[in-house]
């Protein structure tokens, strides 16, 4: 017998900051290319502050 879990995926914690600079699916997953990198709704610059 298999019940179901109800499971939903979310947005990892650690991600929470950039949550809408993220292009999401229609399901609300971050859209990935082929080297499982995350697509951007715009250019987002960072810098190292030491």
């Amino acid at each position: 017998m298999i019940l179901c879990t109800g499971f939903k995926r979310v947005l990892a914690p650690c991600l929470e900051n950039i949550a809408n600079q993220l292009q999401l699916d229609e399901l609300g997953r971050p859209l990935l290319n082929e080297d499982y990198a995350a697509f951007g709704r715009s250019l987002v610059t960072a810098s190292c502050l030491w």
